[in-house]
């Protein structure tokens, strides 16, 4: 999930939703959807939210999930 990853990397607490951006990033989606980007290239992910989230409920949805398969939306471009 990448809201639990962004958590743990980042110290940043985002909404689920939100998360899927970070996903595509994480799980190598966007090499392969933009193949023409290079070790030099900068890539900005925005990330927005995190006002109905905490620590905590990315914590448990951690313990509840763990790692999840590829979410479909990203299985699309892989």
């Amino acid at each position: 999930m990448g809201a639990v990853k962004l958590m743990d990397d980042e110290r940043v607490a985002v909404e689920p939703a939100c998360g899927i951006s970070a996903a595509v990033i994480y799980d190598s989606v966007l090499r392969k959807v933009c193949p023409e980007l290079g070790p030099e290239s900068n890539v900005v992910l925005v990330v927005c939210g995190g006002n109905s989230i905490s620590a905590e409920m990315l914590v448990e949805y951690r313990n509840t999930y763990g790692r999840l398969d590829t979410p479909a939306a990203v299985q699309a471009y892989t």
